[in-house]
């Protein structure tokens, strides 16, 4: 799990029920990379999930695990 574990109102319980959807969308972010080739550098979260820091934080870590050349973003005022 990510550093925002320790967020007020983080219950592992509820995380564990969108860890296939982090999952999806790591697999979703690397398969297009892959696809598009050693061009693609960032990728930009937006809407409803990138406003969660615990989502946006394990997606980030995931990617970023898999793949260091990649760096992950989500707007500044993303709530």
């Amino acid at each position: 799990m990510s550093d925002v574990d320790d967020e007020p109102g983080y219950r592992p319980e509820v995380a564990m029920l969108f860890e296939p959807s982090v999952q999806c969308i790591v697999d979703a972010v690397l398969a297009r990379k892959k696809d598009l080739g050693e061009s693609v550098t960032h990728v930009v979260l937006v809407g409803g999930f990138s406003s969660s820091s615990w989502l946006f934080g394990e997606v980030k870590r995931k990617i970023e695990e898999v793949d260091g050349k990649l760096n992950v973003f989500r707007a500044e005022h993303h709530a």
